[in-house]
């Protein structure tokens, strides 16, 4: 910023005068004196006071929402401040994706953006983000049952044997926070066989399941309210352990295993 001032007489006429005043440096309050001489040494004095500079953007802090994960279609309320050096131009705007105070979104699952942008008096922009997740409930129960667990007949411990052959309903089930058994499609992102077990012998491997009804991946069951997915064991060897994971569209796993004999 420059401070520029003026000189006349109207008499003899000005000989010297004060040129541009450059104010560089961040703070308030300052001032820069002007000196005025004309043909027959009269002098004249000025000082322009009150000159503030701010060249700091203002800061922004985010105390919700927080990275997560949260549950999906919970309420969480969005908690931001907006601050400027004591001694700048102050505040002017402060305003984040939804208003401070009110939820954000989640009503959807995955990775979500939260923004607040703010500008101070003197028109420094400011702009602060973060990234939070909402996921399925992954405690508790969905409609009376253990919610994001296999189901029966398979025992979540991993303890239930089946007959070399059979086929094997594969159900789950997950929740919103109200409750309610989540069945839109895209639920289920992957479903594989990840690991066989003999005694402590563990092979790791990467396989589709095969399914013995005309889906070729998890079904809805809208009686039951639960995903479904029947697997066939027929070709499988006896005596095995076999693990498996389903992999959910917010990026959580469902892991079980089974015997054969």
């Amino acid at each position: 910023m420059a401070v520029s001032f003026t000189c006349d007489d109207a008499l003899s006429g000005i000989d010297r005068c004060t040129g541009p005043q450059v104010v560089a440096a961040e703070g308030e309050g300052q001032a820069r004196q002007g000196t005025a001489i004309d043909q027959a040494g009269n002098e004249a004095d000025t000082s322009v006071g009150e000159i503030s500079i701010d060249l700091t953007p203002p800061s922004i802090a985010i105390t919700s929402p927080t990275s997560g994960p949260h549950v999906l279609r919970s309420s969480v309320a969005s908690n931001y401040s907006c601050m400027d050096q004591v001694g700048l131009s102050g505040v002017n705007t402060c305003a984040g994706t939804v208003a401070n105070g009110a939820n954000i979104d989640t009503a959807s699952v995955g990775g979500k953006n939260f923004t607040v942008n703010a500008s101070d008096v003197a028109g420094n922009p400011a702009m602060k983000s973060v990234t939070y997740s909402v996921q399925y409930l992954s405690t508790g129960t969905c409609l009376g049952e253990p919610t994001h667990q296999v189901l029966q007949p398979i025992n979540a411990d991993g303890s239930r044997v089946f007959k070399a052959g059979s086929t094997v309903p594969v159900k789950f089930r997950v929740c919103d926070a109200l409750g309610t058994s989540i069945g839109t499609a895209g639920v289920v992102a992957t479903f594989k066989l990840i690991q066989t077990t003999n005694g402590t012998v563990v092979n790791t491997v990467d396989e589709l399941p095969v399914s013995t009804s005309a889906d070729t991946q998890f079904r809805w069951d809208p009686t039951a309210q639960q995903w479904v997915f029947n697997l066939s064991t027929k070709g499988l060897a006896t005596n095995l352990t076999y693990s498996y994971q389903i992999v959910l569209n917010d990026q959580t796993a469902i892991n079980f295993r089974f015997g054969l004999k």
